[in-house]
């Protein structure tokens, strides 16, 4: 976590890095798994949702997982980036 090896790694600097899943996403759910001080609980509902989250996805319409990552841009940094 903070202070060890690539500690930062899971705030993307831009939007384009925030909505590609396989580098914020997957790794984040992976380091949570690994990470000792992340609860058990925490763990297993993570695991639980994984479990449906590609199913779920197909049924979404297409652009709404961009539309979903600009909205958490915006609220993160005020506005979207240029």
């Amino acid at each position: 976590c903070f202070g060890g090896y690539g500690s930062g790694r899971f705030f993307p600097s831009s939007i384009k890095t925030l909505s590609d899943t396989s580098k914020t996403l997957n790794v984040l759910y992976a380091h949570l798994l690994r990470c000792r001080k992340c609860p058990v609980e925490v763990k297993e509902k993570l695991t639980e949702h994984k479990k449906t989250h590609d199913s779920e996805r197909q049924k979404m319409r297409f652009g709404s997982q961009k539309e979903f990552f600009s909205l958490v841009w915006k609220r993160l940094h005020g506005s979207l980036p240029p």
